[in-house]
């Protein structure tokens, strides 16, 4: 009981120091809440006094019952004399030989007091024309004109493979070794869907060529172990890839390429290829000027062979432009700078539709076809390779 009354009186306190400590309330509030408070506590000790008395009384002492006492055994517990045996580990009194930690002397890089921005200030605009090519830290090349006066127009008899190869090319070359970090090994491609590896020469990678290709073609071992870049992802080749577009930033990959970097530069800066096939043609806007596209070809001509790379024109599969016209500038361009031209067109003419896929509006080439213009393409590197004394 009197463990009650404690906890009545604790109560009673704690409900007057809440109410004391309340700040929120205004001092109407506060009365009202006061007058209620003292009503309950009226309430409880009119509780407490109406209580029987009985209730307040001592209860009566509780009988505890008393047990027998233990009886211990007189006989005595045997101590045991003899001590184990067995020896602690001793513990080492010596501490351990601390080693001194070499503090650099160099002192830390200053933190920038300013971010960087790496996002552009303004958004690449999909119409613009081709810039200026982003210059590089080696020395460039000068592209010359060879033969002003080429023409193109023999294209269709042209060989499937060169024949020759320019002093011209081997100039490029060696300056590209020399001089710009050129890689002898590798060769990129530039085109549109028709240049993925899945379509053009990426049979012939080490990693996946089938032994009955390597078996047909046994004179392309050397040059198919020597080159690189089969099934490498080219930032220069995308699916509607144009003359135009190769030349814009619009095309760039931003997670690889740098700011005003063009997809042909971007690609010729990450691979360093000595060898650029330039696949191009098939998405050209059909009513415009061609004379553009001999314009866009020649610009980016001239900046593959500035980087020190050699660049091989090929002819396209198709006549999207109703008179064979791109191919002739193609062949014309490749004459005019004295470097392999490709004809990859007559490749697949002996092919049911000359390789053309009819369902595709004869623009796209037919999966045989595919394998056609690769083995071709795989002659023309053998053939420059070994020109230029390689393997």
């Amino acid at each position: 009981m009197k463990r009650v009354q404690f906890l009545r009186r604790a109560f009673i306190a704690a409900l007057i120091l809440c109410l004391s400590a309340c700040s929120l309330l205004e001092n109407e509030e506060n009365a009202a809440v006061e007058a209620e408070a003292l009503a309950l506590v009226r309430t409880i000790q009119s509780e407490s006094a109406a209580a029987p008395k009985a209730a307040l009384s001592d209860p009566a002492p509780v009988e505890i019952p008393t047990a027998s006492p233990i009886q211990l055994s007189e006989a005595p517990v045997e101590i045991p004399t003899q001590l184990p045996t067995r020896m602690p580990t001793e513990i080492p009194t010596q501490p351990p030989t601390l080693v001194p930690t070499e503090f650099p002397t160099q002192p830390p890089a200053p933190i920038p007091t300013e971010i960087e921005n790496e996002l552009p200030t303004q958004l690449p605009d999909p119409f613009a024309e081709p810039g200026p090519a982003k210059t590089d830290d080696f020395p460039l090349f000068e592209a010359r004109v060879i033969d002003p006066n080429a023409s193109g127009r023999d294209w269709r008899e042209l060989p499937i493979v060169p024949t020759e190869l320019s002093d011209a090319v081997r100039e490029i070359y060696a300056f590209g070794r020399t001089h710009s970090g050129r890689n002898p090994r590798f060769f990129s491609k530039i085109g549109d869907c028709q240049s993925f590896p899945v379509v053009f020469l990426g049979e012939y990678d080490p990693l996946y060529i089938t032994t009955e290709l390597q078996q047909e073609h046994p004179e392309l071992s050397d040059a198919i172990f020597y080159f690189e870049g089969y099934n490498e992802t080219s930032y220069s080749v995308f699916n509607g890839m144009s003359a135009a577009s190769a030349l814009t930033t619009t095309w760039s990959d931003p997670s690889a390429c740098q700011s005003g970097e063009s997809a042909i530069h971007c690609e010729l800066r990450i691979h360093k290829p000595a060898f650029v096939f330039v696949n191009m043609g098939t998405n050209w806007n059909v009513g415009q000027d061609t004379g553009i596209f001999a314009e866009y070809l020649e610009e980016i001509v001239v900046e593959i062979i500035s980087t020190g790379a050699i660049p091989i024109l090929s002819s396209k599969t198709d006549n999207i432009e109703g008179d064979w016209s791109l191919n002739e500038i193609i062949a014309r361009t490749a004459k005019k700078y004295a470097v392999p031209f490709f004809n990859g067109w007559r490749t697949i003419q002996g092919l049911p539709n000359h390789g053309l896929d009819p369902e595709r509006k004869n623009i796209y080439m037919t999966t045989e076809a595919w394998s056609y213009r690769s083995l071709g393409a795989m002659q023309t590197l053998n053939f420059i390779g070994k020109s230029l004394g390689a393997y």
